[in-house]
Order: structure tokens, then sequence, then C-alpha cells
């Protein structure tokens, strides 16, 4: 049997194609559609707009991966000429347990036509090593945990964004990302008396304590999640950088 193709609207399996194998991929298509109502309330005209796709991949994990190669707000064209769509990461998920398959899912806006990377705002992820075995991991060094008989059963990492757009009859014209964060959520389960601890690891802060349901017959699972907030930059015109590299040659000499 053969399958369709897919389109790889972030163009991970090929920066990394080392480490991510394209699965699956929607463009989620939708237009935005502006009504006129008369006196009863019932529509008596309508336009609908030009199309704004949010488009979602899903990559398997072949091998290790680090998602600090993955940058917020980067931008991937897809089509040419008159056809040419230009898409900007908004968020980047993991989701990882015992004896799993760890797939990472990236989503994001479509945004102005013509935007690239280096002309658009960006948040780059801090040091995250996604491994490529079948195992829970705790990721980005988020949190360390303590208790005996207390192991990580899921542990799920998303970063993301918001993405702001400015339209003109129905088409976008410019974008803008800003607001970045990253949350954890883990999930431990208690196979002894102690009950388990966590500390935050170095830039993250516990937002959802550690809650714990004990059903009967069966083992205490707690949950907790953490955050860590990101920033955004602007890119640098290269008149700027022109003129910060002179200043700094300046003040060498």
């Amino acid at each position: 049997m053969s399958f369709p193709a897919k389109t790889d609207y972030f163009g991970l399996a090929t920066s990394l194609s080392s480490s991510l194998t394209l699965k699956n991929s929607s463009l989620h298509d939708s237009a935005n559609v502006v009504e006129a109502q008369d006196e009863k309330g019932d529509v008596v005209a309508h336009e609908v707009l030009d199309p704004a796709a949010s488009p979602s991949v899903t990559y398997e994990v072949k091998d290790d991966v680090d998602l600090d190669d993955i940058t917020l707000g980067a931008i991937t064209t897809i089509g040419t000429g008159a056809a040419a769509r230009a898409f900007a990461i908004e968020s980047v998920s993991v989701n990882t347990a015992p004896a799993t398959v760890p797939e990472l899912t990236v989503s994001g806006q479509e945004v102005e036509a013509g935007a690239t990377t280096a002309t658009s705002t960006t948040i780059e992820l801090p040091e995250v090593s996604l491994l490529r075995w079948h195992d829970a991991q705790i990721l980005g060094e988020a949190f360390a945990l303590t208790g005996n008989g207390c192991y990580v059963n899921g542990c799920n990492y998303t970063a993301s964004a918001d993405v702001s757009k400015a339209t003109v009859d129905g088409n976008i014209v410019a974008h803008d990302i800003q607001n970045g964060r990253i949350e954890v959520s883990v999930t431990i389960v208690q196979t002894g008396s102690t009950a388990p601890t966590l500390a935050a690891g170095t830039g993250w802060e516990i937002v959802s304590p550690l809650t714990v349901d004990n059903p009967d017959e069966d083992f205490p699972t707690w949950t907790a999640t953490l955050r860590m907030n990101l920033t955004s930059a602007h890119p640098v015109p290269a008149a700027n950088s022109t003129g910060a590299a002179n200043s700094t040659g300046a003040s060498n000499s």
C-alpha cells in the first residue's frame, strides 16, 4: 500500500534528519467569515476572507535530539511564487512515558508571505536533550525527584509562545511573537510509604504543586507542573549591527 506524501511544514525532518523522521502532518486551513444581519437577526450578507492555516507536524524520534536546535518563531516557506505560504513555529511538545516511543509535535501559525526567520522576532529554547530511549524522561532538568520507591511514570514538555498578527482586508501583513514559556508536567507513582518530593531546577518554578490520586486497589500517583519563562529577541537591522561592530572596533583600538 502506498501512502500519500506528507508535508513537513517546519522543515525539521531535513534540518534534524539524523534525529527526526516525519510521521504525520496537518495544515488546519480555516477562513474567517464576516456577516451582516438585518433587524430580525437574519444574515443578509457575508464575506469569506482569505484562509489562514495553523499547521501541526508530528515527528518520530529515531536518535537523541537537542530541542534547543528548534526556535520558536522560526519561519519556513512552503511553495513558490504566488502560491508560497510562510509558517512560524508557535509550540514544541514532547510526551515521554515508560515503554512509549517519544514523539515530538510542532505547531505553528501562517504569517505574512515573504517573512523570514532573519527578519522576525524569535525565542530561543534553553538546552534540553530528548533521548531516543522509550522511557519517561526528566526533560530540561526541570526538577529533581526524591522519595524511596517513587518513580517518574510520565513527563511532558511544551514550549510555546503567542503569535500576534496584523491584517488588512483579511490578509496578514505583519506578525510578531511574544510570551514564550515552557511547561513540564510530571506523573509519579509511589510504591512505598514515602511520598515524593520535587525540587525545581535552575530557572524553573513549581506552578502546580504535587497532588495525589490515591485510588482503591492501586498505587498512588502524584502530578505536578513546572514553568520557565522565556525571552524574545527582535532581529538586529543590518545597519545597526554594522554600527555596533564599528563602535566595538573603535573601543578596542
